[in-house]
Parts: structure tokens; sequence; C-alpha cells
């Protein structure tokens, strides 16, 4: 649920829309890669980032995210 838009942890504080962690979601996911989280006790949480290697000679090209 913590990648879904519009979540957010911090409610209390103006300005927090809760759009980051789901744009860059949108974007790993697109890439073919994924994100883990888990709790780093005690300062916050860890996120980490899998992406898949492409060779340099891949002609292959990521769509670019519509807006």
């Amino acid at each position: 649920k913590i990648f879904e838009q519009g979540v957010s942890t911090r409610t209390d504080e103006p300005g927090e829309h809760g759009i980051g962690l789901y744009l860059i979601a949108s974007y790993v996911g697109r890439c073919g890669g994924v994100i883990t989280l888990e709790d780093n006790d005690p300062c916050g949480t860890l996120f980490s980032l899998f992406l898949p290697k492409v060779k340099k000679n891949d002609d292959r090209t990521i769509n670019p995210i519509d807006r």
C-alpha cells in the first residue's frame, strides 16, 4: 500500500501528497526492476532498488512516462 498514489505516512505535515514513492515504484517497474523495503530500526526504513542490467549494445529503448 505504501507505493500507491496518494498514500503518505506524514499526515500531519502540510504539502504531503504521497506521490514520491508511487512515481519511483512506477518508473522502476517499467524498467523491469523491483523495490524492497525493510525496517532499519532505530533510523527508519531501508529502501533498495534493483534494476536489470542492460548490455551497452542493446538497442531497446524504454518508453518515456506520459505526462
